[in-house]
């Protein structure tokens, strides 16, 4: 008798823990996905084995294309530094992770003219910045922006050579925007831009986080019917908007959802309706 009740016994336990099973991992309506460590996803977007081609939107309207590329920084082992061939698959020693923004928007639709968009940086392997550029490029118009936490500098140059002017400012002077808006020539009109400037770090590294609280979770996305497994990173913005991140379970970055009705989409999904659970 206890041998007829044990077996359904056991099936009924192995049915119902895999239906909480794969009810976890599908995740259900209304759900927010599985919790995961933001540091872990942070870390898949950092070392992902390829660019990630996106294209931006705004309010619907396709602006232009952007391209992503992180790169890790690896030292060769001793015992491999006098060999011709280092074995498949060794990873060295992490020295930092290097991020390549570039992007060709189209502001105005009137105008032919394109606003090219090139950032770099450079972070240690706890994820602090150590150098950063910004350019921005509209033709015959450049801008170029130069940072760099060990000198807690910022060099900014407008023009193009041979007529390139450049300012350098310290990291303390950015908190003192009139005195910045003086040196470079404009208006003292613009003060109500100090508070832009009231909550800078000083001469702190910031991390890839920017400064933003984020919640990190395992979830589905849904392309044309068909889904596929995702992770997904949460920051609320001045506590009114919010910016979402979608991964690829090897880092590449799917969609970008940010305030303003801007749009992020890998090219791969474009000519699809937007991505969504």
């Amino acid at each position: 008798m206890l041998r007829r009740v044990t077996f359904p016994l056991i099936a009924l336990f192995w049915v119902v823990m895999n239906v909480l099973l794969w009810r976890s991992e599908m995740g259900g309506p209304g759900q927010g996905g599985t919790p995961v460590p933001p540091e872990s996803i942070w870390e898949r977007i950092l070392t992902a084995p390829d660019e990630s081609p996106l294209v931006l939107f705004r309010e619907g309207r396709r602006l232009g294309t952007v391209r992503w590329l992180p790169t890790v920084g690896e030292e060769v082992a001793a015992q491999d530094v006098d060999r011709e061939f280092v074995p498949e698959g060794r990873v060295g020693r992490i020295t930092g992770y290097h991020l390549d923004l570039d992007a060709s928007l189209s502001i105005d639709p009137d105008s032919m003219r394109r606003l090219r968009f090139q950032w770099h940086a450079d972070f240690s392997p706890d994820r602090e910045w150590r150098t950063m550029m910004l350019r921005l490029t509209r033709r015959p118009n450049v801008w170029e922006i130069d940072a760099d936490a060990a000198e807690e500098a910022l060099d900014l140059k407008v023009g193009a050579p041979p007529d390139e002017r450049t300012e350098r400012f310290s990291f303390a002077e950015l908190r003192e925007p009139q005195t910045i808006l003086a040196r470079l020539g404009l208006p003292w009109g613009l003060e109500w831009m100090t508070p832009l400037f009231s909550g800078l770090p000083g001469a702190r590294p910031a991390q890839l986080a920017l400064g933003l609280q984020w919640e990190g979770s395992q979830d589905w996305l849904r392309v044309a019917g068909a889904r596929t497994r995702v992770y997904r990173l949460r920051a609320r913005l001045f506590d009114r908007y919010e910016a979402v991140i979608v991964v690829s379970r090897v880092g590449e970055i799917l969609k970008v959802e940010l305030p303003g009705e801007i749009l992020l989409v890998s090219e791969a999904f474009a000519s699809f309706p937007s991505p969504d659970r």
